[in-house]
């Protein structure tokens, strides 16, 4: 999985972009030149007719850590970190330091922003004075208030409190919102450049935010007929919506069931366990059985080994895995719900976005004692399952889905829950040590008698 990194300009800590780490440095730094503006010294005036060039091309830059120290290998950046952009010959200043009271007195500056400010407060003082104050600072708040956005060359009109008020922290409403406060994992964002309208120009396409527009206008996603939601997905996740995020893999997972071939043919009834039985011992060892997009409903496979298969799309709904060695499946986008795994062995098991739902898995063992065979479960559906007593050592539940879960004792050592939702989740008496649980939503979370406390580190969202 790329590293992703936030970009600033050498002794500044607004203004900054994030962006993923490429295959090489020089095309970091080429990202960097590219994203990040080169401010300009700010006179008492600006001839906005006299081009203005920029000397960003012909100076060499390199790149810092926080810490000043200079990078040379891309090996050495860590998972979102922040660096700084430093052109050659220019000294290391990094984050820029506070100023205290006692140096601003000597030294007052006003900027461009502060001159603006004052300017509109005399104003509002001469509409008083005049009468007719009220119609105008009314009519300049809803005229800021409106939003022009060209996404991929379609214009929308929105208004700033419907892009802050359902995702706050997602990418637009960090551009947009006067009053976002951030965190030492967030910055605020600059809008890109403005066409000749003046609406901000994104470069995505505009079918599939709308429904994502619609969604931020009364909470509800509407997606037509003819979108395809997938594309929707990867929007979401572009944007930054996440609540959006479980909803978008469930639709993305149905239509794809739906589309499958097996699920093509009315009337094809799901293979029984002789079938499989008999498709086992007719399969080489070294050669892996595929049963993707196979119909298994209601199949008693307990017990069985059936390691090393790939189940990917497969429909297994209501089967019964119960004691069975799922050891290296393929599961993804699975149909598991309302399964008994009850004691399956799921150790390096691919379940990224799996339907887990209202399934039991009562003492599975998922356990990793190496960073090689880790049981992925990341964006899968665990709403009402029964983890209880689970073996979870480093499993990577990343934004999953566990409301009203039972993970009561469960050996969660190591796991990633970022950005879970463990709404009214147990986690009663489970060991938590060094679970990164940054963005999860704990709302109604139970945590007692857990063997370790929970570091505040690993919380901060």
């Amino acid at each position: 999985m790329p590293k992703r990194v936030t970009v600033f300009l050498n002794g500044q800590d607004v203004n900054g972009k994030a962006m993923l780490v490429p295959e090489t440095l020089e095309r970091l730094l080429a990202a960097a030149l590219a994203k990040l503006i080169i401010p300009k010294p700010v006179t008492e005036a600006v001839d906005n007719d006299v081009p203005q060039t920029t000397t960003a091309d012909k100076v060499a830059y390199r790149l810092f850590t926080a810490k000043g120290g200079e990078i040379d290998d891309l090996e050495v950046i860590r998972d979102d970190e922040t660096l700084y952009l430093v052109a050659e010959g220019e000294p290391f200043i990094g984050r820029p330091r506070p100023t205290t009271t006692a140096a601003a007195s000597k030294t007052p500056t006003c900027d461009i922003k502060t001159a603006k400010k004052l300017s509109r407060r005399k104003q509002r003082s001469a509409e008083k004075a005049s009468g007719d104050g009220h119609y105008k600072s009314t009519y300049k708040v809803l005229e800021d208030d409106w939003i022009r956005l060209n996404i991929g060359g379609k214009v929308f009109t929105t208004t700033r409190g419907t892009i802050v008020a359902k995702e706050p922290d997602s990418m637009l409403a960090r551009m947009f919102d006067r009053n976002h406060k951030t965190n030492e994992h967030q910055t605020l964002l600059v809008p890109g450049r403005q066409d000749e309208t003046g609406a901000y120009l994104i470069d995505r396409s505009p079918d599939y935010f709308e429904p994502l527009l619609g969604y931020l206008r009364h909470g509800s996603l509407i997606l037509d007929r003819h979108l395809n939601p997938a594309g929707v997905l990867e929007e979401a996740k572009f944007y930054g919506f996440y609540a959006l995020l479980p909803e978008l893999e469930a639709t993305v997972l149905q239509e794809a069931m739906l589309g499958n071939s097996i699920e093509r043919h009315v009337g094809v009834a799901p293979l029984t366990r002789r079938e499989v039985v008999k498709a086992l011992v007719g399969t080489p060892t070294e050669t892996r059985l595929r049963f993707q997009g196979v119909n298994l409903a209601g199949a008693d496979l307990s017990k069985l080994d059936l390691s090393n298969i790939n189940f990917k799309y497969a429909i297994l709904r209501g089967a019964n895995l119960q004691g069975a060695n799922l050891k290296d499946c393929c599961l993804e986008r699975a149909d598991l719900s309302r399964c008994t795994l009850e004691g399956a062995t799921l150790i390096n098991c691919h379940m990224v976005c799996a339907n887990l739902e209202g399934s039991n898995l009562r003492g599975s063992n998922m356990e990793s004692n190496s960073l090689n065979q880790i049981t992925n479960l990341e964006g899968a559906n665990l709403n009402n399952t029964n983890l209880e007593g689970s073996q979870m050592r480093r499993v990577n539940l990343r934004v999953a889905s566990l409301k009203h879960a039972n993970v009561q004792n469960c050996n969660l050592d190591c796991a990633c829950l970022a950005g879970a939702n463990l709404e009214n989740c147990d986690l009663s008496g489970s060991d938590l040590n060094e679970a990164n649980l940054r963005g999860a939503n704990l709302k109604g979370t139970r945590f007692e008698l857990i063997h370790t406390p929970l570091h505040m580190s690993y919380l901060a969202s």
